[in-house]
């Protein structure tokens, strides 16, 4: 009687994992059927990523926060764009590098002296959906302090550029203090100066996101659209050239 519940359970126990054997290998079976579809797709995704020119989207790390727009303006104020005064801060995309794009350049920013402000909708977006608004004067005297102390204008290095990629902007002009540079925004441990950096190359990165970011911390609320969009910067907002940095 003991003898026949082992020879019980011994036959239970192989039929279950012969059926175990046989359901694992169609479904081993199945995927292997559908991984070839798998993959064509995703190489179709990857390919229409490749070929869509914009809006291109800033490194998820590093997003901006959209600024609150809750009205318009009660005055009229002029489209700075259309002069020909330089603002004092700007931050731009003069090129989006290895794309299908014709429509750029793209603006995130400018203020100008008088506290007329260009800005994007999104600043997280490469593209022409821009708002007008002006700075409190209270607002743009901070904004210029906190820039100062960032140490932007005490830098080793102003451009870092990678062959094929992007080239953004930020140019600096105030208080008798001038800065440009050049970067791509790209935060990828294989890509520039993010492959091997060296002290002041990770400065030079706080230093472009912080200054971003105090800028767009004072964006107004109040803000029209702009039925324009930004063309090639004039010769003046280039205030160094596109000269690789060590």
């Amino acid at each position: 009687m003991k003898m026949r519940t082992n020879e019980s359970t011994h036959t239970f126990q192989s039929r279950a994992s012969l059926a175990l054997k046989r359901w694992s290998f169609r479904c081993w079976g199945n995927k292997m059927k559908t991984l070839p579809a798998i993959l064509a797709v995703l190489m179709l995704v990857g390919c229409g990523a490749a070929k869509e020119s914009s809006p291109r989207l800033v490194p998820p790390v590093n997003r901006f926060p959209v600024p609150v727009v809750t009205g318009e303006p009660s005055v009229v104020i002029t489209n700075p764009l259309d002069g020909i005064t330089s603002p004092i801060m700007a931050v731009w995309q003069d090129s989006p590098g290895y794309f299908a794009d014709t429509n750029y350049p793209y603006l995130r920013m400018a203020v100008w002296a008088d506290g007329r402000v260009v800005f994007a909708r999104d600043p997280n977006v490469w593209n022409h959906d821009l708002l007008l608004g002006r700075l409190p004067e209270k607002a743009l005297t901070g904004l210029k302090q906190d820039i100062h102390q960032t140490g932007i204008f005490d830098l080793k290095g102003h451009c870092y550029l990678v062959p094929d990629a992007a080239v953004d902007c930020v140019m600096l002009s105030f208080g008798g203090s001038r800065q440009m540079l050049y970067w791509d925004e790209v935060e990828h441990v294989a890509h520039g100066i993010n492959s091997n950096p060296m002290p002041h190359h990770l400065t030079f990165k706080r230093a472009w996101w912080e200054v971003n970011r105090l800028a767009l911390s004072v964006l107004p609320d109040q803000a029209r659209k702009l039925d324009v969009r930004f063309r090639t910067p004039p010769k003046e907002w280039y205030l160094k050239s596109m000269i690789q940095s060590e």
